[in-house]
């Protein structure tokens, strides 16, 4: 896609290398870069070859051109402090990676800089682990942030990991049994099958959700993603303790779209009086955003 795509929009602004603004206007900007009458694309040329960074405002959001290792760590300060004054409901970062073009939408400006803070190393997406999670202190779970976990959490030591008959119920009082997976292994046997899988976990559609239970819990449209995510619990199982997790995880849904999540998940392992073992996840989402 040509730079003078991604340059349309309403007015913005071009920010160099020192952090200094600049107006888009291309005439202007020609002028200030020593071209007269540019007969080229003047802002794809500043981001391209000269390392500027561009926000366009468009409705709803702004567009923010740059690209992958070339712009300066004081440039994007720069560029936080203008979308820090813009405060937009949405980010779309086109990222120009010497030969083409890539876009990722980000709905907060932490995301976004986090994954600019990556590029301004010139690091590509297939360098990132394609899945993190680190383990939480536990002792968090008593913050505010978490107070819809806190039911669940007391009601586990109550009955000392012993799976209790109402737990729907109590996940339907905290409005969790939507952001809930609850998977079963039962005696004797390495599987994982779903028992329950939330509707508002975007990895799969609600109806999709429905079909899942039953099924292996790897059998997942991203099967690599699908198999971490088992021996994630089947680690929580073996070690008889709740865990928070804060996870970051680029993966394929059910549609073939790859999307970036962050959120924090609590694994809780559950036994039942049969001898089947029972892991509930549930996950609080803090950014998700499409990779194109």
């Amino acid at each position: 896609m040509s730079a003078a795509r991604y340059a349309r929009g309403n007015a913005g602004v071009v920010i160099d290398d020192r952090g200094d603004t600049w107006d888009d206007e291309p005439r202007m900007l020609a002028a200030r870069l020593g071209y007269r009458e540019a007969d080229f694309d003047v802002l794809g040329y500043a981001v391209r070859n000269l390392g500027f960074i561009h926000i366009a405002v468009r409705e709803g959001g702004v567009r923010v051109a740059l690209r992958a290792s070339r712009f300066s760590l004081v440039s994007l300060a720069s560029t936080l402090f203008k979308l820090a004054d813009l405060r937009p409901r949405r980010i779309l970062l086109a990222v120009f990676w010497g030969e083409d073009w890539s876009y990722e939408m980000f709905s907060s400006i932490g995301a976004f800089t986090e994954r600019a803070e990556d590029l301004a190393a010139g690091e590509p997406v297939v360098r990132r682990p394609a899945w993190l999670a680190a383990e939480r202190d536990i002792a968090s779970l008593a913050a505010p942030t978490y107070e819809r976990l806190q039911p669940l959490v007391r009601l586990w030591r109550e009955q000392r990991g012993a799976l209790p008959g109402d737990l729907p119920q109590v996940l339907f009082s905290a409005d969790l049994l939507h952001r809930s997976v609850l998977v079963r292994q039962r005696r004797k046997t390495s599987r994982l099958t779903v028992e329950h899988f939330g509707a508002g976990i975007k990895m799969l559609r609600p109806c999709e959700g429905m079909l899942a239970v039953g099924r292996d819990l790897n059998d997942l449209p991203d099967g690599a993603y699908g198999d971490w995510v088992a021996d994630s619990y089947a680690r929580a199982l073996a070690g008889r303790r709740i865990r928070l997790d804060g996870v970051r995880a680029t993966l394929k849904n059910s549609e073939a779209t790859k999307i970036r999540v962050r959120y924090d998940r609590l694994l809780m392992p559950w036994r039942a009086s049969g001898g089947d073992g029972f892991v509930l996840s549930v996950s609080m989402r803090r950014e998700l955003s499409t990779v194109a």
